[in-house]
């Protein structure tokens, strides 16, 4: 058996937690997130069952960085993997709401960086039954715009009655 160097002495390097991490949440039903990976489908690569094959693969792991599965419903292996930071990680969840707008689809988190209305505001507009189009074109109102309308409508009701 080589010897890798990444589990000596009761020390792991990074590297080797995220493989042993990988493989624990896949295999283990017992383990407490197993539900959301082995428990719905996902696995680990044959190739993967050993940590030198995953090394040459996968390379160290870079800091401040985690192993991330490009398709989320698929597994892990190669040609689905790489190292990459928590921010971009937490957008590839299931619980991300991808929308497509204008024939191109992206998380609404993303969306909300690129036109000029906040995440809750647009995440609201669909909820609702807006479409995206309608939900990203349409301008926010201030809250002096929002104050006019409302001495408007109240003017209009006084006016009828």
């Amino acid at each position: 058996m080589p010897v890798h160097g990444h589990a000596c002495r009761g020390k792991q390097s990074p590297t080797y937690h995220s493989w042993y991490a990988m493989r624990r949440r896949c295999n283990n039903p017992t383990y407490q997130e197993y539900k959301y990976y082995g428990g719905r489908g996902i696995s680990v690569c044959k190739r993967w069952e050993r940590f030198e094959n995953f090394l040459a693969d996968m390379g160290v792991k870079p800091r401040g960085l985690t192993i991330e599965r490009i398709d989320n419903s698929g597994n892990y292996e190669p040609s689905n993997c790489e190292w990459a930071t928590y921010q971009k990680q937490a957008r590839n969840t299931r619980r991300s709401k991808v929308v497509e707008f204008r024939g191109e689809k992206k998380p609404l988190v993303e969306w909300a960086e690129v036109v000029p209305i906040p995440y809750h505001t647009l995440k609201a507009r669909l909820k609702y039954g807006w479409s995206p189009e309608k939900a990203f074109t349409t301008p926010i109102l201030s809250i002096h715009e929002i104050s006019k309308l409302g001495n408007a409508a109240s003017k209009l009701r006084k006016a009828t009655s």
